[in-house]
């Protein structure tokens, strides 16, 4: 399997890069920054794809990897080759410029488009996703991300959890200590972010009609409490190669490993933190499987929600048969 990865930032080396390494990818580097490509190369053992003029013939996968105010030059380049056999990756955020919406034109020249959005396979969510099956923990009413969440990455993180509740508004909300949170309405949910993130000092709380999941983050041990007897704390331990996610039930006060995947070995150093290595785990199943599905138009419609509640401090959104008017007008444009 090959991939042509274009971009040379700190995100390509420390989570693509390695995600690809660890599913056995040979890759091929194209980058503006030419001497720091060629670096990289070396240093990494990649292939150096100096110019575009052509592709490399054993191609399955591109990813686009660069400020979202480039996006459109690359993919005016790609589309005059035969991609229909190749599957398209481009990372997030895809809006800065507006004009971003014609990314969804060239949808069409690839066997399959796809958002490199690397929080919905995280281990803690597909972790929750099983517990509330597995304790009958009824409908998610609400998200908390407590200094954890990160925009349209929360958002993604949100839909997906919510599975078919749509969204239907977001506007900030100030709290009784003053600080302000932003609130996402979904049908029968709501989704609330306080800023700013800090991984070493946070907390993300699912709350459903039967009880709760906690993301413990850092703690590595936790003591039970009766007013916690509903709540089930998740957590992770990291070694040098390897995460793993635990979960504490209250009440059978036992600690079980996750039963998720949590663990991989990874063939190469990478940041010691473990929020990056849940990054490289995800993009794993999704180079490998595609698995959550998040193509062109999820990742399109909430970073087009993130940026117009940016710039107007509200969004509203329609829908038609449970479904948001947005998100169908995007996959309309793509067509035309």
């Amino acid at each position: 399997m090959s991939t042509l990865v274009i971009g040379n930032g700190d995100r390509v080396l420390n989570t693509i890069v390695p995600a690809l390494k660890a599913s056995n990818e040979k890759i091929y580097l194209h980058g503006r920054n030419k001497d720091k490509v060629s670096s990289l190369c070396k240093e990494q053992q990649l292939l150096h794809h100096e110019d575009l003029k052509t592709l490399p013939n054993d191609l399955d996968k591109i990813f686009v990897c660069l400020p979202a105010g480039v996006i459109l030059n690359y993919l005016r380049i790609l589309k005059n080759f035969d991609t229909l056999s190749i599957d398209l990756f481009i990372d997030t955020p895809i809006f800065g410029p507006f004009s971003n919406i014609n990314i969804l034109r060239y949808a069409r020249y690839f066997k399959s488009h796809n958002t490199t959005e690397d929080w919905l396979s995280k281990i803690f969510f597909l972790t929750a996703l099983e517990l509330q099956k597995k304790y009958n923990l009824g409908n998610l009413l609400k998200i908390q991300f407590l200094h954890s969440g990160f925009s349209y990455h929360s958002l993604a993180a949100s839909r997906f959890l919510l599975i078919k509740k749509p969204l239907k508004r977001v506007f900030k909300k100030i709290n009784s200590d003053g600080k302000y949170s932003d609130v996402y309405k979904f049908s029968g949910a709501e989704m609330e972010m306080l800023g700013p993130k800090n991984y070493d000092d946070c907390k993300t709380i699912l709350t459903y009609q039967n009880g709760c999941i906690i993301d413990n983050f850092n703690s590595g041990t936790i003591e039970a409490d009766k007013s916690l007897k509903n709540t089930i704390i998740f957590y992770r331990s990291l070694d040098t190669k390897n995460i793993h996610g635990y979960f504490y039930d209250f009440p059978s006060k036992n600690i079980y490993k996750s039963i998720v995947k949590t663990s991989l070995e990874l063939p190469i150093p990478i940041i010691n933190h473990y929020e990056n290595q849940e990054k490289i785990t995800s993009l794993i199943s999704k180079i490998s499987f595609n698995e959550p599905k998040y193509d062109l138009i999820d990742g399109a419609y909430d970073s087009l929600v993130i940026a117009l509640f940016n710039k107007f401090n509200y969004f509203f959104d329609l829908h038609l048969f449970n479904k948001s008017i947005l998100k169908l007008a995007l996959k309309l444009y793509g067509k035309l």
